[in-house]
């Protein structure tokens, strides 16, 4: 059945590309440049910092669908004299066509309809005096799913992670302090770095990790409250960060098909996480130092922060795991250099005091050790290798290859010294740039594991977008970590309105 499914996420891919090169071949459009596939799921901004991008010309093809007559309303812009507003309304259906493992507890046991979500998004912008802004937005969402499921079947604190939610998301003033120097203050996105996957030198924001494979980076970081400095000199541009909550990952949590302790529980009982206080000495602190060339960019940066990533501490005297954050040191670099269609990339850093499970210890509690360790303090070195490749019209072909080696490795870790991942995404627009599939598979570390997701939007029109796909999980050894989601393979489809 696995093997299946591959295959037909495949041939769903290039069968798009295929049919839309013959198209344009026998009628000679005209194309356009390659342009990044997808909205993000926030309407938010990514801060790539200071960073400009200009938009290129290009040449617009005829319209093939010029004499349909369509009757949804059109967007019409809302800004009036420094201010505007928008946002967007999205409904997102899930099906799960497998039967779960009964033994990890999860509760959905069937093949059934597993998500019912409603989401809403508003922002509000509005441009202050001498080149300041405000903006505002929120998100919010409501799992239908959870109101006709037996309810007593899941912890309260599950319910509250996965059947509703409402959070401010990018919300902060930014402006100029000097010619130079510029303030950016409130929740905001810091996204720093080249890869797609890996958090290597991305240490600002913490990730949304509920639905693991389902969500594209861009739209997985969460918003963070923050105060950013932004110094320019001669070209250079020198970024500081004080962080002034924390926000951990978002996981999966108890009964939930997405838990990642679903295989832990069945032998200890795991705490809800213990997250670090918000106040003055939990401040974390960001530094980089960033430089644009002809024909690439090249950073280098330093972080003192917590790991958004839990390790899980035994306690001895309640005979419980409990998921708590480290604060770790991290200092590395990134660049990217251009040549020709081809887009090369590399980040690296070194980790300190990072938390490692260790699996021994069920044996230390077979021998009655007086202090039961459950992890390891470790420190690693981690890099990232890869490249977009635009030159094939229409589309982006990004692959990532990742390493991360362990210092001062012992037999007694979960994972291996020496652990590999790569991944590959490719992304096409079609159909007068309206149809949008996308292609998605990832090898995580430790050969613990496969991703596939294929996905396709389609802009109806400006305002409506119509997107369908499938998620599949591939884990054959009882050891790799996707393997208690192996069978939480989906059929998705989303129906998104704009305004």
């Amino acid at each position: 059945m696995k093997k299946v499914v591959w295959w037909l996420c495949l041939i769903l891919l290039s069968s798009g590309f295929v049919s839309n090169n013959v198209y344009l071949i026998q009628d000679g459009w005209a194309q356009t440049e390659p342009v990044e596939d997808g909205e993000p799921a926030e309407e938010e901004e990514e801060d790539e910092d200071l960073e400009g991008f200009e938009d290129e010309d290009f040449e617009e093809g005829d319209d093939a669908f010029e004499e349909i007559e369509v009757k949804l309303p059109v967007p019409v812009s809302t800004e009036s004299q420094g201010l505007s507003y928008g946002g967007f309304f999205r409904e997102e259906l899930a099906y799960s066509f497998q039967e779960q493992d009964p033994n990890l507890g999860f509760v959905r046991r069937g093949a059934e309809l597993s998500k019912v979500r409603s989401i809403l998004n508003l922002n509000l912008e509005v441009d202050l005096d001498k080149d300041w802004k405000l903006k505002i937005s929120g998100n919010a969402f409501y799992d239908a799913y959870y109101s006709w499921e037996d309810r007593d079947l899941y912890p309260y604190d599950t319910l509250n992670v996965v059947e509703r939610e409402a959070e401010f998301r990018d919300t902060f003033i930014e402006g100029p302090l000097t010619d130079s120097l510029w303030l950016k203050v409130g929740r905001q996105i810091i996204a720093w770095g080249e890869s797609e996957g890996p958090a290597i030198t991305d240490m600002a924001n913490p990730r949304d990790n509920r639905e693991q494979g389902v969500v594209d980076i861009e739209d997985a970081r969460i918003p963070i409250f923050a105060t950013k400095f932004s110094y320019l000199k001669e070209g250079w541009e020198f970024n500081v960060v004080f962080t002034h909550e924390f926000r951990a990952n978002k996981i999966g949590v108890e009964g939930f098909e997405y838990d990642p302790y679903a295989s832990i529980r069945s032998i200890f009982e795991v705490e809800f996480p213990k997250q670090p206080e918000n106040h003055l000495s939990n401040t974390e602190t960001l530094y980089r130092l960033f430089k644009s060339f002809n024909g690439g960019d090249i950073s280098f940066m330093y972080a003192d922060v917590f790991e958004d990533e839990a390790y899980l501490d035994f306690d001895k005297n309640t005979s419980r795991l409990i998921p708590r954050y480290r604060r770790i040191q991290v200092y590395g670099g990134s660049g990217n250099y251009v040549m020709g269609s081809w887009l090369l990339k590399l980040e690296f850093a070194e980790k300190h005091g990072l938390g490692f499970a260790r699996e021994d210890l069920d044996k230390q509690l077979e021998n009655e050790v007086d202090r039961p360790e459950s992890w390891s303090e470790k420190n690693t070195s981690e890099a990232m290798l890869g490249f977009d490749y635009t030159g094939v019209t229409d589309l982006t072909a990004t692959f990532e290859l990742g390493i991360i080696k362990t210092h001062d490795y012992e037999d007694n870790l979960m994972h291996l010294e020496l652990r590999a991942s790569s991944s590959l995404i490719l992304r096409y627009d079609t159909w007068n740039d309206t149809l949008h599939p996308q292609f998605f598979w990832v090898r995580l570390p430790n050969d613990n594991g496969d991703v596939l997701r294929v996905t396709v939007d389609y802009d109806y029109v400006d305002a409506l977008q119509l997107s369908a796909g499938i998620v599949v999980y591939e884990a054959s050894k009882a050891d790799n970590l996707l393997y208690i989601f192996r069978n939480n393979d989906r059929i998705l489809a989303s129906l998104k309105y704009s305004f």
